[in-house]
């Protein structure tokens, strides 16, 4: 098995978010209201995951590492799906806490 880098992963993702993150910021294009085309940039982790595994170890094991994303089994310590679960919701109402605080004097 060969060695793996930060940058053998993340530099394809960045790669294939890149066209998003251009197309949304030149063209204004919305896929909704409020939701620019970048948002499809959500996706280009699990792609560059998706074509590193299959380079590396086939297709089977592409289906494999989709499988494992879902396996609950996994985690052993119940009170781990606390944080799992609550993590965005508590980061969006802090978010949202922010912007609709008053300024500063």
């Amino acid at each position: 098995m060969k060695t793996r880098w930060p940058l053998t992963f993340f530099a394809p993702a960045f790669a294939l978010a890149v066209p998003f993150w251009w197309i949304g910021s030149l063209t204004g294009m919305q896929l909704m209201p409020g939701l620019s085309v970048s948002a499809l940039m959500i996706f280009c982790p699990l792609v560059a995951a998706r074509i590193l595994v299959r380079r590396e170890r086939g297709a089977a094991s592409v289906r494999d590492l989709l499988k494992r994303s879902f396996e609950f089994r996994r985690v052993t310590d119940e009170r781990l799906y606390l944080p799992i679960l609550l993590l965005i919701p508590l980061i969006s109402a802090v978010l949202y806490g922010l912007m609709c605080a008053p300024e500063p004097p």
